[in-house]
């Protein structure tokens, strides 16, 4: 009888240390879980930034030449218009002076 009782005394212990490493093992794998998934969301969050960055890089690039092209459309137009600027300033004047004749009624 001493011996079953032994042995049982002896599996009852078992029992404590197996539940005992059970939950640690359960505690290490959810402490492993919220390392994983906060690395993960800092890489994320590191990729998220940098892309962030590179985009707004890309639209300042692209408003700068954006401009620039603006300035060159400008100036062609006012070197097209420069051979015709005479005609131009006298359409202007001719229509001056008709608002003129116009308000002297």
């Amino acid at each position: 009888g001493a011996v079953v009782a032994e042995n049982h005394e002896q599996s009852a212990v078992e029992a404590v240390y197996d539940h005992a490493a059970h939950r640690e093992l359960k505690e290490a794998r959810a402490a492993a879980e919220k390392v994983r998934a906060a690395s993960e969301a800092l890489v994320r969050a590191e990729c998220e930034t940098k892309w962030e960055s590179e985009r707004n890089q890309m639209l300042q690039e692209f408003e700068v030449r954006t401009d620039e092209l603006m300035q060159q459309l400008v100036e062609a137009r006012i070197r097209a218009l420069e051979p015709h600027k005479g005609d131009i300033d006298l359409i202007k004047e001719q229509i001056s002076a008709a608002k003129d004749k116009d308000e002297k009624r």
